[in-house]
């Protein structure tokens, strides 16, 4: 892991180990809800926010588990004012579209090996589809 990876996810050995037995579908819909609820302050009583971004998302069928990623969005993402910032900055932006894109990226490249759960190309685009939902802007 880099520096900037290190300040960004810190996973406790009980989270490490509950993710690394986690099928990706379900690493996708832990990873993706819980960085929306770290970046825009989601909380686990804003049901019809988090309901949007499953169906936006396509994350689970049945969408009482999602306020558990918000509970632990702590346990996964340290420190993401940098992302957060950059997000902010994008919203009304000329040229937001290819930066998102570009944030989205970024992030990704910075995520550990333990927290992916597809190829680089696939969580770029899901991480981009996710800054887009209009919770983002």
């Amino acid at each position: 892991m880099t520096n900037n990876s290190q300040q960004t996810f810190a996973p406790s050995r009980l989270a490490k180990f509950f993710i690394r037995i986690l099928p990706d579908r379900v690493r996708r819909a832990v990873i993706l809800t819980s960085l929306a609820a770290k970046v825009e302050k989601i909380g686990v009583d804003d049901h019809e926010i988090l309901n949007s971004i499953n169906e936006t998302m396509s994350l689970v069928e049945t969408p009482n588990s999602l306020p558990f990623t918000v509970v632990v969005k702590d346990m996964i993402w340290v420190n993401t004012t940098q992302i957060s910032g950059e997000i902010a900055a994008l919203r009304n932006h000329a040229d937001s579209t290819r930066r998102l894109r570009e944030c989205a990226k970024k992030l990704v490249d910075m995520i550990p090996p333990i927290l992916r759960y597809a190829d680089a190309t696939s969580m770029t685009e899901d991480f981009y589809r996710l800054f887009q939902h209009p919770i983002h802007r």
